[in-house]
């Protein structure tokens, strides 16, 4: 259990979430450009019942996800599987596809933005964290 705070807290980090809370109500998402199905191999987050997701982002389909927070300003998601350096690469080659730039790679975490949301991902000791936050976005 330590070990997922350790990277939930590393993730949130990362992503620069760890900012003061903002008294001002979440800016609605705008249209989004992403793609509509996930591609070979993938799995939308909204097919996993994950409702505050970004149109058309997904992950690997054969993840395992410990923990999630689905809140309207923040998705985060515990991954135990596939490993990170896997799920790392499945966002590099579909990142783009899914609406988002990257915009930092290296030791083993992402940070990506679109339009509407801001993302981050990391990955330590058989853990993963992925992060997409719409109020960073404005």
């Amino acid at each position: 259990m330590l070990r997922v705070v350790a990277v939930l807290a590393a993730a949130l980090a990362l992503g620069g979430c760890a900012s003061a809370a903002s008294s001002e109500p979440p800016v609605a998402p705008a249209a989004s450009t992403a793609a509509t199905a996930a591609p070979d191999g993938g799995v939308l987050l909204s097919s996993l019942g994950i409702v505050n997701a970004p149109a058309g982002f997904s992950i690997p389909a054969d993840s395992v996800i410990e923990d999630t927070i689905d809140a309207a300003n923040n998705v985060t998601l515990i991954l135990t599987s596939p490993d990170g350096g896997t799920l790392a690469d499945y966002l590099r080659a579909n990142l783009e596809d899914m609406g988002f730039e990257v915009t930092a790679d290296g030791g083993g975490s992402l940070l990506f933005e679109s339009p509407t949301h801001s993302g981050a991902f990391t990955t330590t000791d058989g853990l993963s964290a992925l992060s997409l936050r719409t109020d960073q976005r404005r």
